[in-house]
């Protein structure tokens, strides 16, 4: 693949695509506020999905750094991330199940979801829908699968293998949901990464984490949208430079790792030293990039494997627990009932 290093034209993004990767999420978080603060405004558009769509709904209803507060509450009366005393009832229950929920809810309350309908810009989330052939257990069975071979062999920014198995890729408008509770439940289910929390019914069908079918989601674009998109991606890969292009495309990736755990939830979890590296990054996007000349870089793509806690590669672990997590999802679901009707898919000219 070629990727060519280029500066920053913020003035020139019309859409701004929020990665997923769990608490790496907090870079994003720090880059935009930083932008944020030196008077940049957000896009008219915004994608976004499993914790990247989170992080750009709160700069939409309140700020990334209330946001980060709220989350650092939260993981400080956590201190455990599974409740082993669940096997018993033959479920999963991870600790992510009841904070995600809360965190969604700090900064997409009533007040702040009208917040969310008079803003200037339009988020639209993406969802992974499951292939028909395999249904959800099966699907989120091969989404780890593909996940996993892509990671190691193909090391590409937007997979192809899960829209081969039939894994499909949704993608809806948060700015166009009816009312405060569906756009909390459509954020939980866009970041449904199971086991650690449970797939959810969207206008009538399962619904689970868009990372599965692609973790930088991007809606079909013409030639001309491709040059007015910024990527803010969460993986670091010490092959490509901070900023390139790609297939028309501007991406920004980490300056180094992200020096956080993905999926902890505790109080020992570095999220301030995620977003103070975003804010870092932000603040030296401009010098970095003045006056350099683009220059060609043809490199392979290579994802370093994470050298912390095992937790963090969640779909290498759904794996082990995507059976029961399935039948625990027909449970759950005859006992509550929740559906929650999401707004048409936005399908871009």
């Amino acid at each position: 693949m070629r990727h060519s290093s280029t500066q920053l034209h913020l003035n020139d993004i019309h859409t701004l695509a929020f990665a997923g990767g769990g608490n790496r999420c907090w870079w994003q978080a720090g880059v935009v506020s930083s932008l944020l603060d030196k008077g940049w405004k957000l896009p008219p558009t915004l994608v976004g999905t499993s914790a990247g769509a989170a992080i750009a709904t709160s700069l939409l209803t309140s700020s990334a750094r209330d946001a980060l507060a709220s989350c650092k509450q939260l993981y400080m009366s956590n201190d455990r991330l599974f409740d082993w005393k669940s096997l018993s009832q033959f479920r999963l229950k991870f600790a992510h199940q009841h904070i995600y929920p809360a965190w969604i809810e700090s900064f997409t309350s009533d007040h702040h979801f009208e917040k969310l309908k008079t803003a200037g810009s339009e988020l639209i989330v993406a969802i992974t829908r499951p292939a028909r052939a395999l249904g959800l257990a099966g699907s989120l069975a091969a989404g780890s699968i593909a996940y996993l071979l892509d990671k190691k062999l193909a090391h590409s920014i937007h997979p192809k293998l899960p829209r081969y198995l039939g894994v499909k890729q949704e993608f809806l408008s948060l700015s166009n949901v009816p009312d405060g509770q569906s756009a909390r439940t459509l954020l939980q289910t866009v970041a449904a990464a199971t086991p650690f929390m449970l797939a959810q019914k969207i206008g009538g069908q399962w619904g689970f984490d868009g990372g599965y079918s692609d973790n930088a989601p991007i809606p079909p674009q013409t030639e001309v949208e491709r040059k007015h998109t910024l990527v803010l991606l969460t993986r670091h890969y010490p092959s490509l430079p901070t900023v390139f292009t790609w297939q028309g495309r501007t991406y920004w990736q980490p300056s180094q790792k992200v020096p956080v755990s993905t999926w902890d939830c505790r109080p020992g979890t570095t999220v301030d030293q995620a977003f103070e590296l975003g804010l870092h990054d932000g603040k030296n996007s401009q010098q970095a990039y003045r006056g350099r000349h683009s220059q060609s870089v043809t490199q392979r793509m290579h994802c370093q494997p994470n050298a912390l806690p095992k937790i963090q590669h969640m779909r290498e672990f759904s794996l082990v627990g995507a059976a029961l997590a399935a039948s625990q999802h027909k449970q759950e679901f005859l006992e509550h009932q929740s559906t929650v009707e999401a707004a048409e898919p936005v399908l871009p000219t």
